[in-house]
């Protein structure tokens, strides 16, 4: 910036300068002539310097942990007052943007530190677990109600029998995804009970001398 006072004095004249303040600099030191005194040569020049204020500008994309979810997007940068500045909202995969909190996404430099925070959340999903007779082939009478849990996107969801299903029926298969990776917002596991062969003990006990 350039701010330049020229005036027309005398030898002998009196004069005097001022350090001013501008908004987005910081006064660096004055060269030249002295601020003020008496005009005893052809030219005096005196000389202010100021260098454009630093600040902080800090963007990060955090889960519900406050733990960055991708390193390559976040910004931590030098930046200077009067300068513009944007941020933008990302998209990441198994994850739910919530809310951005801190300074405003997007403005122009106007103080030293800056840090804007998107949140996000991991995606939920659903796993109903079916509890079907065996008969002969795959049934869908059910044994029992259906089981139906929540679970993180990224999570390792397991599902198991169900205590309703009748004691005299066992487990006869189950779907091959009755355990993996949380990645969809719905998962069906198919579980086929059949019933337990019986087994028929008969015990005869001999009396006397007659035969049996």
């Amino acid at each position: 910036r350039d701010d330049t006072i020229n005036a027309s004095k005398h030898w002998g004249d009196s004069y005097s300068s001022e350090q001013l303040t501008f908004t987005n600099y910081n006064f660096v030191e004055r060269t030249g002539d002295p601020a003020s005194g008496t005009i005893a040569k052809d030219h005096v020049v005196v000389i202010y310097h100021y260098s454009l204020k630093s600040a902080d500008l800090v963007v990060k994309y955090v889960d519900a942990n406050g733990d960055n979810i991708d390193s390559s997007k976040k910004r931590n940068e030098s930046v200077h007052w009067g300068d513009s500045y944007t941020s933008e909202q990302y998209a990441f995969e198994n994850y739910d943007f919530v809310n951005r909190t801190g300074d405003a996404a997007s403005g122009t430099i106007s103080k030293d530190n800056y840090e804007i925070i998107y949140h996000y959340k991991l995606k939920k999903g659903t796993v109903i677990t079916h509890h079907y007779l065996y008969d002969n082939g795959e049934t869908t009478t059910k044994l029992a109600a259906d089981t139906t849990k929540e679970w993180n996107y990224t999570e390792t969801y397991t599902t198991s029998t169900s205590s309703e299903v009748p004691a005299n029926y066992e487990l006869y298969k189950k779907s091959d995804k009755f355990t993996a990776i949380m990645s969809s917002p719905s998962v069906e596991v198919n579980y086929y009970y059949r019933l337990k062969d019986s087994n028929l003990t008969t015990t005869i006990t001999k009396t006397g001398d007659e035969d049996l």
